[in-house]
């Protein structure tokens, strides 16, 4: 990675913060939004210079002269590549005058928690999802944890739902705090047609977390609720084996259903918000915690409403009955008949999409998610002096 050169603060009284992502061979939702959150610091007035171990797909994500500076790699995690790390970042802090550190991403946390001792500076630690999520392997939350407990200044958490599951697992309420995710709002959309068929959709992984195997018995209730009037578009596939034979177990076992010729498979997109501005209702069906999902904010950029499952922060952006309907991802058959109402009501779908737009633009921005980490930089600078 080449560095981009420093430019001066826009605000020269703002904190000087340095964002961590040492661990980047993933390149998934927590990098699409650190990519639109730097998008926003402009005009937020945040000075914020990010330090990265080479990425070339984050790096393509990244808006154009953003100042950079490089960092060594430690992806294969070793004691000897933490201390090169954190050496560098405490080079580039005496070097640059940061106040703040900000990892983020939880893979990050080790690098800002030694980064911290070894500069004292002020250190934020941000969690994308459930402290003990599955994938999350019982080294590393112990090593989270430590970090939480003992050094991190904050553990930002991108919804209350996180923030209560850090808390049940015992870190500290007091440096526990909350920034919702923003994105990108276009401008105001069109609201969705009004045709003689509904048109339904899913976009995401096909996989058990994500709430296939819910979908579609949604789906075959819906059937024999109301047969016709409706269309279901399915926008993604599969990543793992596991998501593969799941996949052929439902083909198995519903393929020979009425409603199957009324499914259009449409593979991986590259453009979600026009996918979602095809469609009159988005279904969101997880079946397990999910921390904040953005394909819902998507859907309110695009003034579409949603039917998704109360698991995780969902609940923290689609109100119920208002900008969409939320539902109990074990009580399919009751999804299915508040499907049912919405499919034969669309002046429904159309208010509830509106109301969410209205929302999304109010909330869930990029402006609106930079302007609370500039207040979170601001609380924790080290004043003049001290």
């Amino acid at each position: 990675m080449v560095p981009n050169p420093l430019p001066a603060p826009v605000d020269p009284a703002a904190p000087r913060v340095l964002l961590l992502h040492g661990e980047t061979i993933f390149c998934a939702g927590a990098q699409r939004m650190l990519a639109y959150f730097l998008q926003g610091t402009q005009e937020a007035g945040i000075h914020a210079t990010l330090a990265l171990a080479p990425s070339p797909k984050l790096e393509a994500l990244l808006p154009p002269n953003l100042p950079t500076l490089p960092l060594p790699s430690n992806q294969r995690f070793s004691l000897p590549g933490l201390l090169r790390q954190t050496l560098a970042v405490r080079r580039l802090v005496r070097q640059h005058g940061f106040q703040i550190l900000h990892g983020w991403t939880a893979r990050d946390w080790e690098l800002t928690a030694a980064a911290a001792l070894a500069t004292r500076c002020p250190s934020i630690g941000l969690l994308h999802d459930h402290p003990v999520a599955p994938h999350i392997s019982p080294s590393r939350r112990r090593l989270m944890r430590l970090c939480g407990t003992h050094v991190l200044s904050r553990v930002l958490c991108v919804s209350h739902a996180v923030a209560q599951a850090c808390r049940d697992q015992r870190y500290p309420a007091h440096r526990v705090c909350v920034v919702h995710n923003g994105i990108p709002m276009p401008p105001t959309p069109e609201p969705s047609r009004r045709g003689p068929v509904v048109r339904l959709g899913y976009l995401g992984v096909f996989s058990e977390r994500k709430g296939l195997r819910v979908l579609f018995q949604i789906i075959d209730e819906l059937a024999q609720h109301l047969p016709a009037g409706w269309e279901l578009h399915l926008a993604g596939g599969t990543q793992e084996e596991a998501g593969t034979r799941l996949m052929e177990e439902l083909k198995a076992r519903y393929a020979d259903r009425a409603w199957w010729s009324q499914l259009h498979w449409r593979g991986w997109i590259t453009n979600a918000p026009a996918f979602i501005a095809e469609v009159d209702l988005l279904i969101m069906p997880s079946s397990e915690f999910d921390p904040f999902p953005t394909v819902l904010l998507e859907a309110g950029a695009a003034a579409r409403p949603v039917l998704a499952a109360r698991v995780g922060g969902v609940p923290e952006i689609v109100e119920d009955g208002l900008t969409g309907w939320c539902f109990d991802p074990t009580q399919p058959a009751a999804a299915a008949r508040r499907l049912a109402q919405l499919v034969q009501q669309p002046e429904l779908l159309h208010d509830a999409g509106a109301a969410a737009g209205v929302r999304a633009r109010a909330q869930f921005s990029v402006s609106t998610m930079a302007a609370a980490y500039a207040r979170l930089y601001r609380e924790l600078a080290p004043r003049q002096g001290s």
